[in-house]
């Protein structure tokens, strides 16, 4: 977690799949306004893309009722056309603006948008539940990450949009540290560099790094300062000491079977258990073993759960949990669920079973 008084200067990068912090950080604050200015952004694009709005086509623009009375005494002028704004410049335009002024930005977007603030409230805490994210933010890079992709599966094409990532693909940043990323066959998914408060400007940046199996790889990285390009920068060195300093492990598929656990008083003497999610880890690569090291294997495994486990079991019912501790530190937890239904065994069976754990419990006394 990502917590603590505001800094003038700040870094940290979060692993999405391990959901580990990876640099940490002793900030909220100004990650907290990162995330608020995004989520209006998110919220007006699934609005855009709802209504079929395209970002760069002139916005439609409604001139003000003239009173009668000046209509008589106005003189002839010569009329001139200025540029019509579009969603993307209004949009920059918020992005850019200082705190103090966002809201007065934000009204634009959304009388332009023909949006209500009601309507707007609404569709913000719609748009924000779907994606899993509770209100008020917290100020984590989990929830940037939760966020980020929010913002990917609403506009598949965000990263590619200059509203979503002018700091990253300036030139400003080709430095090493960029260089550094892209040797590593990583790609930049989604960007957002704000003014957070007053004095500083903030950079969230979501970066991917294909696996061996095809899936991918995905870093948080946020950092903080006086201008958007060292923000940026901050935020990419972060995510390349991420990557460079560990290694994420996924340790079971979603669905998996993990084991077969006893079911007393039921028409089935065991149920599978499975993973109710992916599980990945973040490991320091230097407590990784090296491919050649015979030693004991550093992660552990262990299931935690209730004991005994009576029928009836449904189909996805908890059953306990799968715990994974490196050199006895807890790295990880998934809970374990039921894969089939265990319905209620015959008589016999229920009076057997109760038999069994009652010399169960004299014995564990």
């Amino acid at each position: 977690m990502i917590h603590g008084a505001v800094v003038s200067a700040g870094e940290a990068a979060y692993d999405r799949d391990s959901r580990r912090e990876l640099v940490e950080s002793h900030e909220s604050v100004e990650v907290k306004a990162l995330l608020e200015s995004l989520a209006d952004a998110g919220t007006v694009l699934a609005a855009a893309e709802a209504r079929g709005t395209n970002l760069k086509e002139p916005l439609a623009q409604t001139e003000p009722e003239t009173p009668p009375k000046a209509r008589k005494t106005k003189t002839a002028s010569k009329k001139t056309n200025a540029p019509s704004e579009t969603l993307e410049t209004l949009l920059i335009a918020y992005r850019d603006a200082e705190p103090s002024r966002k809201e007065a930005r934000l009204a634009a977007v959304l009388e332009r948008l023909g949006l209500s603030k009601d309507a707007w409230q609404s569709a913000r805490a719609e748009w924000l539940a779907a994606a899993g994210l509770a209100q008020p933010f917290a100020g984590t890079l989990e929830e940037a990450g939760l966020l980020m992709d929010a913002v990917l599966k609403t506009r598949p094409d965000a990263a590619r949009e200059l509203l979503l990532q002018p700091i990253v693909t300036s030139e400003g940043l080709q430095d090493r540290t960029r260089s550094r990323l892209y040797l590593l066959d990583q790609a930049l998914l989604l960007a957002w560099t704000a003014p957070s408060t007053n004095d500083t400007v903030g950079s969230l940046l979501l970066f991917a790094n294909p696996r061996s199996d095809g899936s991918m790889r995905r870093i948080v990285g946020w950092g903080s300062a006086p201008t958007g390009i060292d923000a940026a920068r901050r935020a990419l060195g972060a995510i390349a000491r991420g990557y460079r300093d560990y290694e994420t492990l996924r340790i079971v598929h979603k669905g998996d079977t993990v084991s077969r656990v006893r079911v007393y008083k039921g028409d089935e003497r065991e149920v599978e258990v499975a993973a109710a999610r992916e599980l990945f880890v973040s490991v320091p690569r230097e407590e990784l073993p090296a491919a050649d090291d015979s030693s004991e294997p550093p992660i552990r495994t262990e299931i935690r759960r209730p004991d005994p486990i009576t029928a009836p079991v449904r189909e996805g019912a908890e059953l306990g949990e799968l715990i994974v501790t490196l050199r006895g530190r807890p790295l990880g937890t998934v809970p374990l669920v039921a894969k089939t239904s265990v319905g209620r065994g015959g008589v016999l069976t229920r009076i057997a079973d109760e038999l069994r754990l009652a010399l169960k419990r004299a014995d564990a006394r």
